[in-house]
């Protein structure tokens, strides 16, 4: 994962470069940051890249040259480029996330895929806390009946459900179905329990289809 503090108007110029260079999976956000890249008026490519270290340091040492990029900060002005290695990254798939977090993304991925990774990272531009959607839940908690799997059926629907008034009554934008099912896996990771049934119905959900 890497950046440059190129204006976006280079973008054709960019691409050309990246692509003669990277063979295999990329994602090329074009970014606007309130707080720094002062000289691009905020304006960067916030990369990700399937390849070879070899081949991204040529690659760097291209575009370093091609935009007069400086490498350290100096004069009270940032870097203009920099990466973060992949085995320092915790969560490939969270990396891809923060990188389509703006929307505006140049990718040779299936366009499916960066639409699912966009509207994950949508619900955190929309200052979407997952941690308040739990406690709205919980205020819904229902008693649990004798038949436990058929309440653990019906608990995890009205689970679902809530979940998505919370986000109709607060007018963020709707999950798809597979957001919303990491949503109903976080919320029964983290919501109390009348007995200690927690087990129960984390292996009911993994073994049916929410």
């Amino acid at each position: 994962m890497c950046f440059y503090a190129v204006t976006h108007e280079f973008k054709d110029k960019f691409m050309e470069i990246i692509k003669k260079y990277v063979t295999r999976c990329f994602i090329v956000a074009m970014e606007r940051s309130k707080s720094s890249h002062k000289e691009t008026n905020g304006e960067h490519f916030q990369c990700i890249f399937d390849m070879e270290e070899t081949t991204y340091g040529n690659m760097n040492k291209t575009l370093i040259k091609e935009f007069s990029l400086r490498g350290q900060a100096r004069n009270g002005l940032g870097r203009q480029y920099g990466k973060v290695t992949k085995d320092k990254i915790n969560d490939i798939e969270l990396a891809c996330i923060y990188t389509t977090k703006e929307g505006n993304v140049i990718s040779n991925i299936d366009k499916k895929q960066i639409q699912e990774w966009y509207e994950k990272s949508y619900m955190k531009k929309q200052v979407f806390d997952i941690n308040a959607m739990v406690e709205y839940v919980k205020s819904f908690y229902h008693e649990q009946t004798e038949n436990e799997y058929l309440y653990i059926a019906d608990y995890l629907i009205k689970v679902k459900k809530q979940i998505i008034k919370y986000h109709l009554e607060y007018n963020i934008m709707l999950p798809r179905k597979n957001v919303l099912s990491d949503y109903i896996r976080y919320y029964i990771q983290k919501a109390d329990y009348k007995r200690d049934d927690r087990m129960e119905v984390i292996e009911y959900y993994y073994s049916n289809n929410y």
